[in-house]
């Protein structure tokens, strides 16, 4: 295989430099910023690849008010995104831990707090590309990056039914034992597979927020955050590399 052709030699998003921008027109005409967590590249059989972006979450607020800025019930705000194209707004209330989701294509009109609706103007994605990239090759190398505190990505790659998923994430939690050469990584959120759209038509709705667990480069388990079966933990075989980012 060229190296051209090798998916874990294709470009590394660091997302903390990346941001998702939305702006809408309703109620008053404001452009979001919101820092980018995680991608996904899904590649299907006869079909275009399709990436996607998780935004990290914020809360729930109305905006520019002199008081009640933090929206009752308290909720967790997030966007999953495909450049210019679409978007899913999720809500998950705190008390209850129920996620309701709010899914709209460029150009369209949704419902907001407020009851006045808001047309979607503009879903762009600014992506930036991780630059001085260490690969971390076996766990003398990762417990070297780990212990001294530098940035680690990681990009998990598999094949399911056919369709191939390629995450990229930052590595948010990291453990290393001081006894033997073990590691483990808990990343998240992650953006996942999971869901089933039924008659949505959006891309967007066949993914949710998750995590993804490993201590070995060849298979690791994942556990969505959809509330329904995805939620349970499950096995992959899948391959994962880890870098250091300069």
């Amino acid at each position: 295989m060229r190296d051209d052709q090798d998916p874990f030699a294709l470009p590394l998003h660091d997302h903390l430099h990346g941001a998702f921008f939305f702006r809408t027109s309703g109620a008053f005409d404001h452009t979001p910023r919101m820092q980018l967590a995680a991608s996904i590249r899904v590649e299907r059989p006869g079909e275009p690849p399709v990436e996607a972006w998780l935004t990290h979450p914020c809360i729930a607020e109305s905006m520019y008010r002199p008081a009640g800025l933090i929206q009752e019930p308290v909720a967790t705000f997030t966007a999953i995104v495909i450049h210019d194209r679409e978007t899913a707004f999720l809500r998950r209330t705190v008390a209850d831990g129920r996620e309701s989701r709010s899914t709209i294509a460029l150009g369209a009109e949704m419902p907001t707090h407020s009851g006045i609706p808001a047309r979607m103007l503009e879903l762009r994605i600014v992506s930036v590309r991780a630059e001085r990239l260490e690969a971390l090759a076996d766990h003398r190398a990762i417990r070297s990056a780990a212990l001294a505190g530098r940035r680690i990505a990681g990009r998990t790659r598999w094949t399911e039914d056919g369709t191939t998923y390629t995450l990229e994430y930052p590595v948010t939690t990291i453990n290393v034992s001081n006894d033997d050469a073990r590691w483990q990584v808990d990343a998240g959120p992650v953006l996942l597979p999971g869901r089933d759209p039924g008659a949505s038509p959006f891309a967007v709705d066949r993914l949710e927020p998750g995590y993804l667990v490993f201590n070995e480069p060849g298979w690791a388990e994942v556990a969505g955050l959809a509330g329904d079966g995805t939620t349970q933990p499950r096995r992959i075989d899948a391959e994962s590399r880890l870098y250091a980012i300069a």
